[in-house]
């Protein structure tokens, strides 16, 4: 075998990956994302994973009517962030990150 560049981009199957692209491996496939995008994915994940685990706190304590998302309305918005203040070791980004995310998840449920 010979080395025939560093920091190039390759082919892997059909993808062309290139330096500084994040790879999402799991038994179901392979994710590339090209690194423009890396910082939102992560953040964007980082927001769902939230939301997630706040619901399904709702769900144990039986607050969420039946329904894993249980409505997202400005009340539950509101909790949600009091929520977040309560439990900071969970919050994995800045909280001005948060705060942005937070209100383009208000913007789309409008």
């Amino acid at each position: 075998m010979e080395l025939a560049a560093i920091n190039a981009p390759v082919r892997i199957g059909r993808a062309i990956v290139l330096p500084g692209d994040q790879v999402l491996a799991k038994p179901e496939g392979v994710l590339f994302i090209p690194a423009i995008l890396a910082e939102d994915a992560i953040s964007s994940a980082e927001f769902t994973a939230l939301s997630d685990a706040y619901n399904f706190e709702l769900n144990r304590q039986g607050k969420n009517g039946a329904q894993f998302e249980g409505g997202w309305t400005a009340e539950k918005y509101d909790a949600f962030v009091k929520w977040v203040d309560a439990h900071p070791e969970k919050l994995e980004m800045s909280s001005g990150e948060f705060d942005t995310l937070l209100a383009q998840a208000k913007q789309r449920k409008r």
